[in-house]
């Protein structure tokens, strides 16, 4: 492309510096209403000097690069080096055009110094906000909120490490900035990342149920539905890649000889990871899940085992291989409740921790299982405003011992994948297969093709794994192991709530003295979830019943657990049956009742016993 460039006229030309040869500077002495200056195209006059209209330096700016940049391929654009120095130059050629106006007539030369426009050394902030808006892909991204000030600023990169995705780190703007202005110090880039932040067109990141078939990979989109690869693109925004790796058609099954002379192969290694078939497919289902991040999964896979040399953290270094470390996150469970550390989440497609603290107590749940499921939260970043944020990847992590948790609630333990590792491999460890194998190129290329290929989109749930959430469950809610042990030792068709509840903090005194028993109504809501499919139990709610046959068998667990209040006032001798039978009673009780009574009434068989009155 051909360029007109200002050029310096008369005895200036002697004094021809850089930038396309425009003068260093000017001012009203360098410039007399005698003066011949050719105006440059970003100048020519127009209506407003014949008013007497003066352009301030920021309109100048703005006309200059704007004519500049409709004027250049933005395909092929110059090096940032040669649009420097031809922007600056045509710059001075606007500025010493203005200035040609602004000098005072013979018989008036007192004029203020502030008057002349002082030619710029370099790029103006707001040229350079101009250049990078024009010449890059830079959008202010949104990735949960509706506002513009929840936005993120993102360059699109199409070459380098970052190629195919949308960059939010500050580094990576700045690097694009220096380019053009090489000594612009940090306050000015921050200056133009601002105004970038405020004019770049706003968009969302592509994530969820339009882009679940697709995933970023190192060389190209793969789409799950045509099982193709397709080139990058600037209209998908994505801000982290599903895969390092790249996708190869060809890609087998490598077979590697192991120092003993036998052979080592991903997929026979994979089963010997468990004696049940079932975990071994759901093993290979969550290598698809890892690098397939905008399903809506609403699982996490936890990998359980007390004891050491199982796998788990094998297979789980296997999938920070396959997904990368520039978009793995390693937030152990206890860092979800730490301000400022789930901003790595903005970057990443999958989270992947080999271990978790033992002892570790959850206290808030609700980041863990927004990330889950996919909901909104906030992210607080560092001398950055908060910004609403929806997470999109999945989530791995390894236990050695089960984490106490305060939210006990069902929609925490729904989200949850527990799975078993319980084979041992002490005194027969092959650590090549970790340090090695799982790091090679083609072993890498065949899981991740064999991960794209498969088609599910739900993740089972193999018996044993159903089995390890039961038991995670009781550990975290001990209501649970008191319901289970004193369920069937009930004598009584009718438990009053009041009476279960004494049973419950005295059971809870004696098994675990540090315990807090919590409220009666906190035990009795319990109760009334954990019994709703029940069929020995029926939660009465709000309604009373005449407690009549009902309770008129002793109850021995008054007498075990010395629960006064519910023992025989007028009997002062020590037979357990005649002080297990309280008295007196009450007219009616709430509680639960027992869906096939055992309890043989003492001489009593009243129909009236078993009214129940709505309170």
């Amino acid at each position: 492309m051909t360029e007109t460039k200002s050029r310096p006229v008369g005895d200036e030309a002697a004094q021809e510096k850089a930038f396309g040869g425009a003068p260093v500077k000017s001012t009203a002495d360098d410039i007399s209403p005698d003066s011949t200056i050719v105006a440059p195209p970003e100048a020519a006059p127009d209506k407003h000097r014949s008013q007497g209209m003066q352009r301030t330096e920021t309109q100048i700016y703005i006309e200059v690069t704007t004519k500049y940049l409709d004027a250049l391929d933005p395909s092929s654009p110059p090096s940032p080096g040669e649009i420097e120095v031809d922007l600056v130059s045509r710059t001075h050629a606007a500025f010493k055009y203005e200035n040609m106006f602004r000098v005072p007539m013979k018989a008036n030369r007192e004029v203020s110094k502030g008057i002349m426009l002082t030619l710029p050394q370099c790029l103006a902030n707001v040229q350079v906000a101009k250049i990078v808006e024009r010449l890059h892909c830079v959008k202010a991204v949104l990735a949960a909120g509706k506002e513009r000030d929840q936005a993120m600023l993102a360059i699109y990169h199409t070459d380098g490490p970052y190629e195919g995705l949308y960059d939010t780190s500050e580094m990576g703007l700045q690097s694009v900035i220096a380019r053009y202005s090489p000594n612009m110090n940090l306050a000015g880039i921050n200056e133009i990342m601002q105004r970038l932040l405020r004019e770049a067109p706003v968009t969302s990141v592509s994530n969820g149920n339009p882009v679940a078939h697709l995933s970023v990979v190192a060389n190209g989109i793969w789409n799950h539905e045509s099982q193709m690869l397709e080139p990058f693109s600037p209209e998908y925004v994505f801000l982290a890649r599903a895969s390092c790796i790249a996708y190869d058609e060809t890609a087998q099954n490598v077979l590697i000889e192991m120092p003993d002379g036998k052979m080592w192969d991903v997929e026979s290694w994979m089963t010997e990871l468990s004696d049940d078939p079932e975990i071994v497919e759901l093993l290979w289902e969550l290598q698809s899940a890892i690098v397939r991040p905008n399903v809506r999964w609403n699982k996490s896979a936890w990998f359980y085992a007390e004891m050491g040399n199982n796998g788990k953290g094998t297979l789980s270094q296997l999938m920070a291989n396959l997904v990368g470390e520039s978009s793995t996150a390693s937030l152990s469970i206890k860092d979800f409740g730490k301000d400022f550390l789930l901003e790595p989440l903005i970057t990443t497609s999958a989270i992947i921790v080999d271990e978790n603290d033992v002892g570790t107590f959850i206290d808030e749940a609700a980041s863990i299982k927004a990330v889950i499921t996919n909901d909104v939260f906030s992210i607080n970043r560092k001398h950055k405003k908060p910004i609403p944020y929806r997470y999109w990847g999945f989530m791995v992590q390894c236990l050695n011992e089960f984490p106490r948790i305060k939210d006990k609630s069902e929609s925490f333990l729904r989200r949850l994948l527990l799975i078993p590792f319980d084979k041992c491999f002490t005194g027969v460890e092959r650590t090549y297969i970790k340090g090695d194998y799982l790091q090679r190129d083609d072993v890498l290329r065949y899981v991740l093709k064999r991960a794209l290929q498969m088609r599910h989109t739900e993740l089972s749930m193999p018996a044993l794994c159903k089995a390890k959430l039961d038991e995670f469950r009781e550990v975290n809610d001990p209501r649970i192991l008191f319901w289970r042990e004193f369920e069937d030792q009930f004598v009584w068709d009718l438990l009053p709530f009041g009476f279960i509840y004494d049973l419950w903090k005295a059971w809870t005194l004696k098994t675990n003295p540090d315990g807090r028993p919590g409220s009666q109504t906190s035990l009795t809501s319990f109760l009334k979830t954990h019994l709703a499919k029940s069929a020995k139990w029926d939660h009465m709610g709000t309604k009373s019943m005449r407690p009549a046959r009902h309770m008129s068998s002793p109850e021995p667990l008054i007498v075990e657990y010395d629960l006064r209040d519910w023992t025989n006032t007028s009997y002062t001798g020590t037979a357990v049956n005649h002080r297990a039978v309280p008295y007196p009673l009450k007219a009616n009780y709430a509680g639960l009742l027992r869906c096939q009574p055992v309890a043989v009434a003492a001489g009593d068989d009243d129909e009236d016993g078993t009214d129940a009155i709505a309170l």
